[in-house]
């Protein structure tokens, strides 16, 4: 029996179109990978991570699944290990934003013709800027409570078009500007707090402030919540 899946993995798993070859960079112990196979969203699964002993915790889960004959297990750094395979999806979770711009920078060859499922756990607003400026296209961006803490899930294709930034969808997500959940709230009410703190040094934040909060007056209860 695999152990069940975090928040965060959940939410990957429930934006993963079925597919016949997915790639889990950064696999870890492979709980992710594993399920993706075990609910059959994808035939064969190429984990990668680091190093062999990182690896090694991969291989362990998928042997107690039964499942070593649905996966290739492959060492190096980024997107690097998945040179001369042609995975539909590549997911990459539980790096922070800077780290998933590198990733993806440094391997321009391979980024067309595949979707991306992209987790940041920081840097938030610099993903969203590379997006905008290296031509991907944000299909879908979903929200996920976990720990106390929010994080954002990211659905996305390279289409080539450079994108113009919008200030406040760079900090907040502009399909998370449209919705009206707790779980969306929770995540503009905290974004906001962090924008007021950096006005002390940074001045032209003040009308994304002003734009965040006249967007916050939209929710049914305008509060700051830390239940979430």
């Amino acid at each position: 029996m695999l152990r069940p899946l975090s928040a965060r993995l959940e939410a990957i798993l429930a934006l993963t179109d079925p597919c016949k070859l997915a790639a889990d960079v950064g696999t870890d112990h492979g709980l992710l990978a594993a399920r993706l196979i075990q609910s059959g969203l994808a035939k064969t699964v190429l984990c990668t991570d680091l190093s062999a002993p990182s690896l090694d915790k991969a291989k362990k889960t998928f042997e107690k699944a039964g499942l070593v004959a649905f996966a290739r297990f492959l060492e190096g750094d980024g997107l690097k290990p998945l040179a001369g395979y042609d995975p539909e999806l590549v997911i990459v979770a539980g790096l922070g934003g800077d780290t998933i711009c590198r990733i993806l920078n440094e391997s321009p060859e391979f980024v067309p013709n595949r979707t991306f499922l992209l987790q940041p756990m920081s840097g938030h607003e610099t993903l969203r800027a590379y997006f905008d400026a290296h031509g991907f296209c944000v299909q879908e961006e979903r929200l996920v409570a976990e720990n106390r803490r929010i994080y954002p899930v990211c659905k996305v294709r390279y289409d080539g078009v450079v994108r113009k930034s919008d200030p406040l969808a760079l900090y907040c997500g502009a399909r998370n500007l449209t919705r009206t959940d707790e779980v969306t709230r929770a995540y503009l009410c905290r974004v906001r707090a962090h924008l007021k703190r950096a006005t002390r040094h940074e001045s032209a934040l003040e009308s994304v402030v002003r734009a965040l909060s006249d967007r916050l007056a939209d929710f049914p209860q305008n509060k700051e919540d830390e239940r979430i």
